[in-house]
């Protein structure tokens, strides 16, 4: 069945019971996706439905009202991921709606026990619940046989010796090295927005840019030229393409843009959605003393980018 979303407690209606996990889940990295799959095979031996119940924001950033934790993940992107993993029912609240008030008790019996039907829950090392954060696992595992639920502990999954997070991920994409990043994610990041209109100038030099300005709640990967993929409208698959993302500073740019040349494509993409996901980094933005010079080394980024997809 397709999943299920519910945004508010008051939508829930006769859903049976339920295995749930409980987390932020952002970008649904290699760690969460074994805390998901344990929640999921275990709903299956059991009986009960699987479900996540998870913030539609950053509870950090609504507490601290900045846009300081920014996301690896769209929200869409990231309930597709859950469907597309098996998950029956997602509850996706508003963490201002009253959460950052919320008592642990309060979470375990009102939430979990009487709202979603929880007969189990499961939750990373690090989950931390009710106001202030005050409460870890070992108090979920307390408060679940109370109200008849069993707690599962997810430890770290850890590549290189080190744990699987977020902000380990978030770190990578900022510094340019999307390969390390997109495999700690299991996906490749990406960014999506809307073509628009721009100087045309990589057109006047056979070089014609989709560019679209990328969504300020999304991490920002270090400003350089990329192998990419694009997905755009009317194709079946990803167009192989080779990106720059800064702000040109070669033209005297301040704008924050996403430029992406899809390589032997020539239609007009001006108003339509696009989607890119980052493969390799190839250099870092920079500025030329001469226009020729930049022509020179996008024709190299572009030559590259074929290698990577043509070799």
């Amino acid at each position: 069945m397709m999943m299920e979303i519910f945004t508010r407690n008051d939508q829930i209606r006769d859903i049976g019971p339920t295995s749930v996990a409980l987390g932020f889940f952002d970008g649904v990295h290699l760690g969460h996706r074994v805390l998901l799959k344990n929640c999921i095979s275990y709903a299956a031996s059991v009986g009960t439905a699987s479900a996540v119940f998870t913030f539609r924001e950053s509870p950090t950033n609504v507490l601290s009202g900045t846009n300081k934790v920014k996301r690896l993940l769209s929200e869409a992107d990231r309930n597709r991921v859950f469907e597309a993993l098996g998950i029956d029912y997602l509850f996706e609240f508003d963490f201002a709606d009253g959460f950052h008030k919320m008592t642990p008790e309060v979470f375990a019996r009102d939430l979990l026990h009487n709202s979603f039907g929880a007969r189990a829950a499961f939750c990373g090392f690090n989950f931390r619940f009710g106001a202030r954060a005050q409460a870890d696992p070992e108090i979920l595992k307390h408060l679940g046989r109370e109200y008849g639920f069993e707690t599962f502990v997810t430890e770290p999954v850890e590549t290189g010796g080190k744990p699987v997070s977020s902000t380990r991920i978030r770190a990578l994409v900022e510094k340019g090295k999307i390969e390390e990043a997109n495999g700690l994610l299991g996906v490749n990041f990406r960014l999506s927005g809307k073509v628009r209109h721009g100087a045309a100038r990589g057109r006047t030099i056979g070089f014609p840019t989709a560019n679209f300005n990328p969504d300020p709640g999304m991490v920002c990967p270090a400003y350089g030229v990329y192998v990419t993929a694009a997905r755009i409208p009317d194709e079946s698959k990803p167009l192989p393409a080779v990106t720059n993302i800064g702000v040109k500073p070669t033209v005297g740019g301040t704008e924050l843009l996403v430029e992406t040349h899809i390589i032997d494509y020539e239609n007009d993409l001006y108003g339509k959605d696009i989607e890119v996901a980052f493969l390799q980094h190839l250099r870092a933005e920079r500025k030329f003393d001469r226009f020729e010079q930049l022509k020179h080394q996008i024709t190299e980024d572009k030559a590259a980018a074929e290698a990577y997809f043509f070799k």
